[in-house]
């Protein structure tokens, strides 16, 4: 088993990851060795996984280099990515494309693809897709599946959090470990008090308070922790933006017991190229003035996919540490994104990715009136269309997406008790 700092964090995030993963519309990358599309598609209709990733593996194998490659094979339930060094396989809830039912995640050792994780969300509300109830991490030691960490959830009335407790396997039982606790102003989280499992009790550990400007945006986030029974200050991030609501600077500042006050400590700049983040200027304040100490640069094709990433470090100049490269191809298998085919009611949506406009052809099996809904991936609602479908006939629905930020979208049609949704790509 393999155990390393921020594990229990990577794993915990990975499904809000594989949610964006899964929609990313990208072009075919150039340079990219093809994969044998007709094994690939028999794999995944019969289920031989092991076929698929000896056939990832034998593609790799030729790459070399610094290449990391995102390869999508869309299935309608399960979806299928990989790197260098972990397969992760998705499987969705055939009623929501964004439901994940399960992850299973294979690595490679030494030239092996063997198990290393499967992660299982439960969900609390089914026709809420982000809203857990519970997620568990398993973990692959000596030919079987371990219990490993789990996350339990549980929300008001509204639907926000309220507390998130995690716990650990050990001898043979959940064990409690750490405990979140939100507090709310109105909609807004007012702070979080972070406590861990000692002595069979809940002991305080991290305050987290969270301050809004004017605009309803955070402006600071302030971190206590507990010391003798008392909260004792600690850091804070003060954050300015930019017009169009995106990151200007993030500040870092650490408590001067000595002064009684903050101190500025290092400071994140961001700069955009065509409304994305085109890098990341990271400063540490030193003998009374800000230090360059190491920046990060991101490139872009003409869809807005990622295609490198460098890390520069400052020493008298900015010198190169270390880079991702990222090749894209995109395979549709089922044709999902863009054309739903089963059941009595049938879509189509172009063009996919969208700009300012979008048309939505529904076909449905009988007459009736219904709605057209956008939904973000947060499960909120960002457009609403009324539907007036007459039966066997094709109906166009124009989407009005200019005032939707770049960013993958859930597009719900409901037509007299019958409903599909598809995934939509909005480009700036």
């Amino acid at each position: 088993m393999r155990c390393r700092a921020g594990f229990i964090h990577k794993a915990m995030l990975v499904c809000l990851f594989a949610v964006l993963a899964v929609s990313a519309f990208a072009q075919a990358g150039t340079g990219l060795i093809p994969f044998h599309r007709q094994e690939v598609q028999t794999a995944l209709a019969t289920g031989d996984i092991a076929s698929l990733q000896n056939e990832i593996y034998r593609n790799l194998q030729d790459r070399g280099g610094w290449v990391v490659t995102w390869t999508h094979v869309y299935d309608r339930a399960t979806v299928i990515y990989w790197n260098n060094y972990e397969i992760h396989e998705h499987q969705y809830q055939g009623n929501h494309p964004a439901q994940l039912t399960r992850e299973l995640v294979t690595s490679n050792t030494s030239g092996n693809w063997q198990n290393y994780q499967r992660l299982t969300p439960a969900y609390s509300n089914p026709s809420i897709f982000w809203q857990y109830s519970s997620y568990t991490i398993e973990v692959w030691q000596s030919n079987q599946w371990l219990n490993y960490y789990r996350t339990l959830y549980q929300y008001h009335q509204n639907d926000t959090y309220n507390t998130i407790t995690g716990q650990m396997w050990q001898s043979n039982a959940w064990q409690n470990y750490t405990l979140s606790t939100y507090y709310y102003s109105g909609n807004n989280i007012s702070h979080l008090i972070s406590q861990s499992w000692q002595s069979n009790g809940w002991v305080n550990s991290v305050r987290t308070e969270y301050v809004y400007d004017g605009q309803n945006r955070i402006s600071q986030m302030v971190f206590s922790y507990w010391n003798n029974n008392a909260w004792q200050p600690s850091s804070r991030m003060v954050y300015s933006y930019n017009a169009d609501d995106t990151y200007n600077v993030i500040l870092t500042q650490v408590w001067n017991a000595s002064g009684g006050n903050y101190t500025d400590s290092s400071r994140a700049t961001y700069v955009y190229s065509q409304g994305f983040n085109s890098q990341v200027i990271y400063e540490a304040f030193t003998n009374n003035a800000w230090q360059y100490s190491s920046r990060m640069l991101y490139f872009r094709d003409a869809s807005y996919n990622t295609t490198e990433s460098i890390q520069q470090n400052y020493s008298s100049g900015w010198t190169d540490y270390s880079r991702r490269v990222m090749q894209y191809e995109f395979w549709d298998v089922a044709n999902e994104d863009e054309c739903s085919v089963a059941g009595p009611l049938r879509m189509r949506l172009y063009p996919n990715p969208a700009r300012e406009l979008a048309t939505l052809l529904i076909n449905s099996a009988k007459s009736g009136t219904g709605k057209a809904e956008i939904y973000n991936l947060k499960g909120e609602k960002c457009g609403s269309q009324d539907i007036d479908a007459k039966a066997d006939r094709e109906t166009a629905i124009r989407l009005d997406t200019a005032h939707l930020p770049a960013g993958i979208y859930l597009v719900r049609a409901s037509v007299g008790g019958q409903q599909q949704t598809l995934r939509m790509l909005k480009l700036k």
